[in-house]
């Protein structure tokens, strides 16, 4: 599950919560769009979630070719238009949430990609 709480000066409040079929191993918030977060799962997936409201929507699920856990993901801190994830089948990934498929996809390393970041 991805619990969502908000700050407030003197509490923590829970906003949100919805529940995955697999682990999660990060989530990443757009500071775009404050709304909407990417989560990798245990599944291959990523999935991009809107959790501003009171019912979390999914908007996508990434899953191109990733045949083990999504480990990382990470949003590019300049543009804030695109995001990174890093895979166990030894794959980065830069997406664009507006597509399900990647923009570029890179193997360069020999084991598991544990974390990305831009």
């Amino acid at each position: 599950r991805v619990y969502v709480a908000s700050l407030v000066p003197d509490r923590i409040t829970l906003k949100a919560c919805f529940a995955t079929q697999e682990a999660l191993f990060d989530v990443a918030w757009n500071e775009a769009n404050r709304s909407h977060v990417a989560v990798a799962g245990g599944d291959g997936l990523v999935q991009l979630w809107d959790v501003g409201g009171p019912h979390p929507q999914p908007l996508q699920r990434f899953a191109e070719g990733c045949k083990h856990e999504v480990f990382s993901v990470n949003w590019n801190l300049v543009t804030k238009e695109s995001f990174a994830t890093g895979c166990w089948d030894t794959t980065c990934k830069v997406w664009d949430p507006s597509r399900v498929e990647a923009l570029h996809a890179y193997k360069e390393h020999m084991k598991e990609v544990y974390e990305v970041q831009w």
